[in-house]
C-alpha cells in the first residue's frame, strides 16, 4: 500500500523536517480557523450589521473556500504544491487583521472570502503534503497531522477567548496571530517537499478511466457525509444539550469541548490503530462507533449520556477523513492533488449544506 520510490526523500533527517513543517502548517491554519469567531459581535456591533447582514458576510468564507478548492489541485500540478501551501498559508495570514479594519459590510465580506480561499487552499495543499510525507514513511501518519489542527483549533478558540475577555482589540488580536503565523509559515516552508509527478501532460489528461472515477465518487460521497455530521456537531452539539437535554449554556459548552477534545486524541491515536488493522475495517468500526454514539444522545436524552454519546462520536469521525484524503491520495499516481481537491470539495460541501 505505501512505495518509497523517489530519491529525494530518502534523506531520514530531511523527511523528519518535512514532517515537521506539515504539522506546523496544520497546527497554524487550526489556530487561524478557529481565533476569530470569539470576536465576531465585536466586528459586528463596530459596523453596526444586522443579522441578516452579518450572515451574508460570514457565507464569503465557505464560498472562498469552496472556489480556492476547485482551482488549487490544477495550479498544484503546474506549480507544485509547496508553493501554493505557502501562498495559501501567507493569505490567510493577511485576511486576519483585514477583518478588523474593514469599513463596511462589502468589504467584510471580501476579507472573509480571501480568508476562506486561504483556508481552502490549504486544506487540499496541506493534505497532499502529509500524503507525500505518509507515501516516503511508508506508513500511516495523515491521521497525526489532522490531529495537529484539532489541537490548533483548540488553542485558537481559548487565545481568542482570553484576547476578548481582556479586552484587546480584534485588530491587535489578529496582528498577534497573524505576526506569529507568518513566521513559522515563512520558516518551516523550505522544509516542505517537492513532490514529482510521474507521465506526461498527455498521459496526465488520460489518466482517468472509469473505476478511478467511480472510486472517487464513492470516497467523495463518504467525506461529505463525514464532514456533514462533524459540521452537524460543531453547530448543534451545545444546543441540544442546552435545549433538549436543559443542560444549561455552561454544559452546552462542555459537551462541544468534550467532543473536540476526543476528536483530537482519536486522530493522535488513529495511525498506531491503522498500523495494526486493516484501514477499511477502521473505517467500518470507526463509522459505527460514531452512529452508536449519536444514538445513545438522541435516545436518553440525559446530560450524562449526552456527554459520553458526543464523545463518542469525537472518537468515532476523528479518523475517517484523514483516511479518506490518504485512500483518494493513492489513488492516483499522477494526479493526487486534483483527487484530493474532489474529495476535499466533497466534504466542505457535507460542512455547507449539512448544519443549515
Amino acid at each position: 500500500m505505501y512505495m518509497h520510490s523517489l530519491a529525494q526523500f530518502r534523506n531520514p533527517s530531511r523527511l523528519r523536517m518535512a514532517r515537521s513543517a506539515v504539522m506546523l502548517y496544520f497546527f497554524a491554519n487550526g489556530v487561524m480557523t478557529a481565533t476569530f469567531p470569539a470576536r465576531i459581535p465585536e466586528i459586528q456591533a463596530r459596523l453596526a450589521l444586522s443579522p441578516a447582514q452579518l450572515g451574508f458576510a460570514l457565507l464569503g468564507a465557505p464560498v472562498g473556500a469552496l472556489m480556492a478548492m476547485n482551482m488549487v489541485g490544477p495550479a498544484s500540478r503546474r506549480f507544485g504544491s509547496r508553493a501554493i501551501t505557502i501562498s495559501a498559508a501567507l493569505c490567510m495570514c493577511l485576511a486576519l487583521p483585514l477583518l478588523a479594519i474593514v469599513p463596511g459590510l462589502p468589504w467584510l465580506t471580501l476579507a472573509m472570502l480571501l480568508l476562506g480561499a486561504g483556508n481552502g487552499g490549504m486544506e487540499v495543499t496541506m493534505n497532499l503534503q502529509g500524503v507525500t510525507v505518509e507515501h516516503e514513511y511508508g506508513k500511516p501518519i495523515l491521521s497525526y497531522f489532522h490531529a495537529c489542527f484539532s489541537l490548533g483549533s483548540l488553542a485558537g478558540a481559548f487565545f481568542g477567548g482570553i484576547m476578548a475577555a481582556v479586552k484587546i482589540s480584534p485588530l491587535s488580536h489578529f496582528l498577534i496571530v497573524c505576526l506569529l503565523a507568518s513566521v513559522a509559515v515563512i520558516y518551516s516552508a523550505r522544509f516542505l517537499l517537492s513532490p514529482v509527478q510521474a507521465g506526461s501532460s498527455r498521459e496526465k489528461r488520460r489518466a482517468w478511466p472509469p473505476q478511478f472515477s467511480l472510486l472517487l465518487s464513492v470516497l467523495g460521497l463518504m467525506a461529505f457525509c463525514v464532514l456533514l455530521s462533524e459540521g452537524a456537531m460543531f453547530d448543534w452539539s451545545a444546543l441540544y444539550l442546552s435545549g433538549v437535554a436543559h443542560s444549561g449554556a455552561a454544559v452546552g459548552a462542555t459537551g462541544f469541548a468534550l467532543f473536540t477534545l476526543f476528536m483530537a486524541l482519536g486522530r493522535g491515536f488513529g495511525d498506531y490503530i491503522t498500523t495494526r488493522l486493516d484501514a477499511a475495517l477502521v473505517v467500518r468500526l470507526a463509522s459505527l462507533l460514531a452512529a452508536s454514539g449519536l444514538a445513545l444522545a438522541l435516545t436518553i436524552t440525559r446530560v450524562p449520556a449526552v456527554l459520553v454519546g458526543l464523545s463518542l462520536v469525537g472518537i468515532g469521525l476523528s479518523i475517517l477523513f484523514p483516511l479518506l484524503v490518504s485512500a483518494a491520495g493513492r489513488s492516483s499516481q499522477q494526479d493526487k492533488g486534483s483527487s484530493i481537491a474532489l474529495l476535499s470539495t466533497c466534504g466542505y460541501l457535507g460542512v455547507f449544506v449539512g448544519p443549515p
